[in-house]
Order: structure tokens, then sequence, then C-alpha cells
């Protein structure tokens, strides 16, 4: 679970700093569409991932055939495009 969250940090401090440097240099970040997909898998490949050891019940990383019924209170779906 632990390296899940820092993952998830991994990625969100990289995002802000795009954002910012983006924004430093007057580029309109894409907030939707295929260039914010593109955006986003291109950070999430300049992840360096740590191994997955997830043992909370609660928490399951699904492809989307598997997820097709489950209820969730957070649902983050990455690379359908």
């Amino acid at each position: 679970m632990l390296s899940l969250i820092i993952n998830l940090q991994k990625y969100l401090h990289l995002h802000s700093n795009l954002r910012k440097t983006q924004q430093a240099c007057s580029i309109k970040p894409p907030f939707d569409g295929i260039k914010w997909i593109d955006e986003s898998i291109e950070l999430m490949n300049s992840v360096s991932l740590s191994k997955l050891n997830c043992s909370d019940q609660s928490l399951r990383i699904l492809s989307p055939q598997n997820s097709l019924g489950c209820n969730a209170e957070v649902v983050i779906v990455i690379g359908l495009g």
C-alpha cells in the first residue's frame, strides 16, 4: 500500500512541476482530450515505479474489463485511449 501511495505522490509532484513550468513559459496546458491523455501517459511513463505490494483488501488495481460492476469511493482511470 505504501509503495502505491509513494508512486502516486511522485506522479502528482511531476504533474505539479509540469504545470508550473508550462505557466512560467506561457504554454497553455491541455485540460482534456487526446493531448491531456498523451501528456498524462508520458508523465506516468517517467515515474520509476516501486514494486506494488498491496495487502489492503480495500484497494484493488483492476483492468477496465475486470472493474465492471465494482463500487468504489475513488476510481483512478488511466490509459483507456
